[in-house]
């Protein structure tokens, strides 16, 4: 196997590695926000599934940023879920709050996938041209 087919293999997988980390981060506060409080600890899961971007050793740093990203806009999401829900509860439907939570986190979800993927074609195309280049 050439180095550019490793190299190929490795932001494969680390591309489905931060696909993986960030699904299970959405599922997690999909099931954190059915209720009506905030009741889950945030920092513990993050940490959790931190670590598994952490362990992968090829991530790439622009990646590292999409999931940094991504993850603070859960978090905000799930610190505003956790006080509007309780403090707005005689104003706005608790449906509302946590439909504007889900939709904030899940247009992030997408954007940081559509992100990953367009980041992750252009390291394929420019590793299949540079040999055909020389």
């Amino acid at each position: 196997m050439t180095p550019e087919h490793q190299q190929i293999i490795q932001r494969v997988n680390s591309h489905n590695v931060f696909v993986g980390a960030t699904t299970e981060m959405l599922h997690w506060f999909q099931t954190a926000v059915a209720g009506y409080r905030a009741e889950l600890v945030f920092d513990t899961e993050f940490e959790k599934i931190n670590a598994t971007i952490a362990a992968d050793s090829y991530m790439p740093p622009s990646i590292q940023n999409h999931w940094e990203a991504f993850a603070k806009v859960v978090q905000a999401a799930y610190g505003n879920f956790g006080r509007d829900v309780v403090t707005r509860h005689g104003v706005d439907e608790p449906a509302q709050v946590r439909n504007l939570a889900l939709n904030t986190v899940g247009s992030a979800y997408q954007q940081a996938r559509i992100r990953a993927r367009e980041f992750l074609i252009a390291q394929l195309e420019v590793r299949i041209t540079e040999p055909a280049q020389k």
